[in-house]
């Protein structure tokens, strides 16, 4: 979800002097957060803290910002009802905005917006594609589109054949050559950005293994470029859904 909220703290604070410079008597901008559970240092204490100290001068207007924190899984979240009524009117004006939303946390953000009529902009930095699900991913019917039609040329396209396109996304933060006798220190800290799956999963796909691919076609982009790709491609599904939908 939101977390502490500063992304959005520094958005709606820019949007606040943009439209007090533009029109002294303009109305506060509202910024609503969704996340699960609480957090300290978050934004509603930096919009307390601003209270009565804004000038022209300033560009981030965070006394003009009013802010609600909508406490709910992104799952579980229905928009339409959680808004605040101003927000929910034909005038206002609608923008979305997330960071660091993991794996399939974006495709339930995307859901969530399904039910609220029109968005004005939605902005969203994906990560963690190795973390997505088939589940939940908003953009199967883009990547059957993809892969079945002419372009693909494949029989079928499913959780099975999505799982090995996650999986490669790791390869984008990998070196472009395998390294089998390297060892992890049991010390060193668990790196956060972990591809999920258990031996059996592994163990299904090691006969495309992404050093395997990346030989036997010889791709020039290498490892990295196969990686990014598969992260482009998930995302492409996304805007897919996306235009579709609003």
């Amino acid at each position: 979800g939101a977390g502490r909220g500063m992304t959005g703290l520094v958005v709606a604070g820019a949007a606040g002097a943009a439209l007090g410079n533009a029109t002294p008597s303009a109305k506060k901008v509202k910024l609503v957060l969704v996340e699960k559970s609480g957090t300290r240092a978050n934004a509603e204490t930096s919009i307390r803290n601003a209270e009565g100290n804004g000038s022209k001068e300033d560009c981030l207007r965070l006394d003009l910002v009013d802010v609600t924190r909508i406490k709910c899984d992104l799952a579980h979240v229905n928009m339409s009802t959680a808004l605040p009524s101003q927000l929910r009117s034909h005038s206002s004006k609608i923008v979305v905005i997330a960071k660091h939303l993991c794996g399939a946390g974006t495709d339930l953000a995307l859901k969530s917006l399904c039910n609220i009529g029109a968005i004005d902009g939605c902005v969203m930095a994906t990560c963690c594609h190795g973390m997505c699900s088939w589940a939940e991913y908003v953009g199967r019917n883009c990547m059957l589109r993809l892969f079945c039609g002419e372009i693909g040329g494949l029989s079928t396209f499913g959780e099975k054949e999505f799982n090995l396109l996650r999986r490669w996304t790791s390869a984008s933060v990998l070196g472009d050559t395998p390294k089998p006798n390297s060892k992890t220190n049991g010390n060193e800290r668990k790196e956060e950005h972990t591809v999920g799956g258990d031996e059996e999963e592994k163990g299904r796909y090691s006969n495309t293994h992404m050093f395997t691919v990346v030989k036997e076609l010889g791709l020039v982009c290498g490892s990295k470029g196969l990686g990014r790709a598969c992260q482009r491609l998930i995302d492409y599904g996304r805007g897919d859904f996306l235009r579709k939908k609003f």
